[in-house]
């Protein structure tokens, strides 16, 4: 829980100071930008913690792109009645996805981190999944010593024909 919030302020100071150099170039409020900031934070962190682990980092930067871009657009549309705020966003969007991207190899490291993987050293410890049964045999390594004496040849067994009885059957 702990890296999570931690994880959740880095990406709210990371769009607030995106949100902040783009839209104050557009003549938006500090106060505007906060409460886009923290709408976006607050939308974004929950799809990232829904995308980023099923379906990887691209997947989650290209929906960060989307939220970023609809959030800042209707935002600035709705809430504070900013006219011709398109370009304001599509650059924001650009730059948060950036920032995103590089935001969601954190999180992949340190939120969502898996177990490593065991190796080898490990290996002799008891475990279930560790068993193994084996059914072959050794082969010869050495080549058997070839005999003196006359090879007999073998009956070639024939699974279709029954053998031959030397007695009757008395039925």
């Amino acid at each position: 829980m702990k890296s999570s919030i931690g994880s959740l302020i880095i990406k709210f100071l990371m769009v607030t100071v995106v949100l902040w150099i783009v839209l104050g170039m557009f003549d938006m409020s500090f106060a505007n930008i906060l409460v886009l900031s923290v709408l976006l934070t607050g939308i974004s962190f929950v799809g990232d913690m829904v995308i980023l682990p099923r379906y990887g980092n691209l997947a989650a930067t290209i929906a960060d792109f989307g939220i970023a871009f609809f959030v800042v657009l209707l935002g600035s549309a709705f809430l504070f009645n900013g006219q011709g705020m398109g370009r304001a966003a599509f650059i924001s969007a650009i730059a948060i996805a950036i920032g995103e991207a590089i935001f969601h190899k954190y999180l992949q490291k340190f939120l969502f981190h898996e177990e490593d993987p065991i190796e080898d050293a490990n290996f002799n410890t008891f475990n279930r999944e560790n068993l193994q049964t084996e059914f072959a045999s050794e082969p010869d390594i050495e080549k058997p010593e070839e005999d003196s004496r006359p090879v007999k040849e073998e009956k070639r067994y024939v699974p279709h024909r029954p053998k031959k009885r030397n007695k009757k059957n008395p039925y």
